[in-house]
């Protein structure tokens, strides 16, 4: 017997009972040329449930209820088996029940269950106890389709199969910590870029200074020279000057 997950806390939606059907006759076990597809419709509607589980359904609790003309105590056997698509159905295991004293509005709830003939490798678990609900977990992946069959029915006896369905697993812990793992590197990068970011600004800003140091420099050598310029000038003046008065006293 396989482990089963937590019913309680990981699944995203756990819904109602709901009937899936009544069996009122019981049907010999499946034989090896009575499990195809084409077979198993040729069964009578009175001697077979047929569940299809919705898609995202992971797993499903399943009881079992006889109506008010069954008597406590009474046995009743019931095959269970899986196909998927086209293919073959398998028996995945045996359910020998006891009524119990229990009752539901109109008759009593099966309260003892065994399993036998097990072959159910994704998980599948009974809890039974004496007049109480009998109840079979089981994890669905793997088949789309679950037929059951009473090979052994107490007479007279209706049989309702009820099934709570529960929709597929989730584990929001490690989602919630993916997505954040994932902001986290993302906030990491962002953060890298901006100093990287800011280094190239300081060092843009550092060559800017160099750059106006380098200006106020050239400008200063310009005004020196323009100065020197002036000087110069001043001095063409007053040599021109000197010049004009000598050639004055050489003509007089």
């Amino acid at each position: 017997m396989l482990g089963l997950p937590n019913y309680c806390a990981d699944f995203e939606r756990q819904y109602d009972w709901t009937q899936i059907g009544t069996i009122t006759v019981q049907n010999a076990v499946l034989g090896v040329d009575g499990r195809d597809n084409a077979s198993v419709a040729d069964i009578a509607a009175a001697n077979k449930v047929i569940w299809s589980p919705d898609d995202g359904t992971a797993a499903a609790l399943i009881r079992f209820r006889v109506g008010s003309t069954a008597s406590d105590g009474d046995s009743n056997v019931i095959q269970v088996y899986g196909a998927k698509g086209a293919d073959y159905y398998t028996r995945l295991g045996t359910l020998t029940t006891l009524v119990g004293a229990q009752d539901w509005s109109s008759g009593h709830f099966i309260d003892s269950i065994v399993l036998t003939n097990e072959r159910w490798s994704h998980g599948i678990r009974v809890e039974t106890t004496v007049d109480e609900m009998g109840r079979v977990s089981i994890n669905v992946p793997g088949y789309d389709r679950f037929l059951f069959i009473a090979s052994t029915l107490a007479t007279p006896c209706t049989l309702y199969i009820d099934v709570a369905r529960l929709d597929k697993r989730i584990d929001m812990a490690v989602e919630i910590h993916s997505v954040l793992t994932a902001v986290e590197a993302g906030t990491s990068n962002l953060e890298s870029q901006m100093e990287t970011q800011e280094s190239q600004l300081e060092t843009v800003e550092s060559e800017l200074e160099s750059i106006k140091a380098d200006t106020d420099k050239v400008q200063s050598q310009l005004e020196t020279q323009e100065s020197q310029m002036e000087t110069t000038e001043t001095a063409l003046t007053a040599i021109d000057s000197e010049l004009v008065l000598i050639e004055l006293i050489i003509l007089s």
